[in-house]
């Protein structure tokens, strides 16, 4: 017998040019609790049909890694292959992401990507690598970019346990985005669960040194394009508590969370989407992932 339960956990107030915002702890029952929800009114999320397992690779760059361009065009090769199955975040963080002299004096690491860089150890293996969903920790998760198609092939066979659907509102009087996540269990799980949403920005100019004479110019391509770069999160970077062992949640449950964020102005909102996704605290594995434009 299916338990339906709706928590929402509601309203934050989004810190002026900060990365994250703080989270009201009670949840609240949405069927039965009137709540103000005058800055991120709780939208009605449609129907959900025939949910997909999704795939998250995170892709460990810089504009100093000579590597890294043809990397990049092989992950937007496998997005192409998958379409929004997969979702694809580039980190840059560590030695080749270190700003030099020009034209390579751009900052682009932010503090979510360098605490993943120094956590999962990436930068220390080499660039360029990446992690599919976080999977083989702690031994096994990085992965060069030659077994990035197998391992995005194997994860997408997955049966899902989760359904993420993920709608966004943009304010741009106020500059404001409200970010509206409903989480479905397709089975019965009682574990421990975190919620992650980062934001990424596409289509930024930079130089970028390439070994690679099918991709672009050698050794710098002064006009390269960034893209589905990190830039940073709503919720910090390990996000917050979604689930509980100590809690069962039936198949059919869902779980629905809304986040007010403060847009910091230097991004450009048009290029920028939001990532959301839901992992175990304990092995850093990633179980569902959805993504989305800010502005459609």
């Amino acid at each position: 017998m299916k338990n339906t339960l709706n928590l929402l956990l509601i309203l934050l107030a989004g810190v002026w040019l900060m990365p994250s915002c703080d989270e009201i702890e009670a949840p609240y029952l949405r069927d039965s609790v009137i709540i103000d929800t005058s800055a991120c009114p709780v939208p009605d999320f449609p129907d959900l049909v025939n949910p997909e397992q999704k795939v998250l690779l995170e892709e460990y760059t810089g504009q100093y890694c000579p590597n890294c361009p043809a990397a990049a065009v092989l992950a937007k090769d496998l997005m192409t292959l998958h379409g929004d199955r997969l979702v694809v975040m580039a980190v840059h963080a560590g030695f080749f992401a270190d700003p030099k002299s020009p034209p390579y004096d751009n900052d682009f690491r932010c503090a979510e990507g360098t605490e993943l860089d120094q956590f999962f150890g990436i930068g220390m293996a080499g660039n360029p690598n990446g992690m599919v969903n976080r999977k083989g920790f702690s031994q096994s998760h990085i992965l060069a970019p030659a077994s990035w198609a197998s391992e995005i092939e194997l994860s997408l066979n997955a049966t899902p346990q989760l359904a993420l659907q993920l709608l966004l509102d943009w304010n741009e009087e106020e500059q404001r985005l409200c970010s509206h996540i409903r989480t479905v269990f397709l089975d019965d799980m009682k574990e421990d669960l975190k919620l992650v949403l980062y934001i990424t920005e596409d289509s930024i100019p930079s130089a970028q040194k390439n070994n690679s004479p099918q991709v672009g110019p050698t050794p710098d391509i002064l006009d390269y394009t960034q893209m589905y770069m990190l830039r940073g999160s709503i919720l910090g970077t390990w996000g917050v508590d979604l689930a509980s062992s100590d809690t069962l949640s039936f198949e059919g449950d869902e779980v629905i969370r809304s986040y007010a964020y403060a847009f910091p102005g230097a991004w450009k909102v048009e290029q920028c989407r939001v990532i959301a996704f839901v992992y175990h605290p304990d092995d850093y594995r990633i179980l569902q992932v959805e993504s989305k434009k800010i502005v459609e």
